[in-house]
């Protein structure tokens, strides 16, 4: 009796230990000694969309993101390498900084992805004005430093706002 007992106990705590794949969210503290100023809850990252977001046409351009909401000019990402996006934003877009928290597929890691100069920063100053039909821009540098798929939680003030899918070659 006392085997099926501890069988029990063990299983139980496999799949409680399954069910959160046995890891805490951790802060990549390396690449910034910024602390983290918006609130990243375990819901937004379990409710991540795995799927490569898609693209749609603002203006003259193609962006990726989510239609009527969110999203940035479409280039492609190469691992370990800057490059420049400029973000649109559509609807009742909330005031505050622009934060840009990424997470790699397979990891409890979260880590800055916004660049200024050399150095990674969790956010830039609030969006601008209207732009290729968006109500709101806001330039940026973003880096990822492993190939895969990547969400790029993105915040607005101390609200997230919504998350974009990104394959990173």
């Amino acid at each position: 009796m006392k085997t099926i007992q501890n069988l029990l106990i063990f299983m139980t705590l496999g799949m409680l230990v399954a069910c959160n794949g046995g890891q805490e969210l951790t802060i990549d503290t390396d690449k910034t000694s910024e602390k983290l100023p918006v609130e990243v809850r375990d819901t937004t990252i379990e409710n991540i969309d795995w799927e490569l977001s898609e693209t749609f046409e603002a203006g003259t351009y193609t962006v990726r993101g989510v239609p009527n909401k969110l999203g940035f000019i479409d280039a492609p990402f190469v691992e370990n390498k800057p490059q420049k996006y400029m973000w649109h934003f559509w609807g009742d877009v909330p005031k505050g900084d622009l934060t840009v928290v990424g997470i790699k597929k397979g990891s409890q890691g979260i880590t800055p992805v916004l660049m200024m100069g050399k150095d990674y920063v969790w956010s830039y100053n609030a969006p601008g004005g209207p732009n290729n039909g968006a109500d709101a821009h806001a330039p940026s540098t973003m880096k990822l430093t492993e190939e895969g798929s990547w969400a790029l939680l993105v915040y607005l003030g101390d609200e997230y706002f919504g998350q974009v899918i990104v394959e990173v070659k």
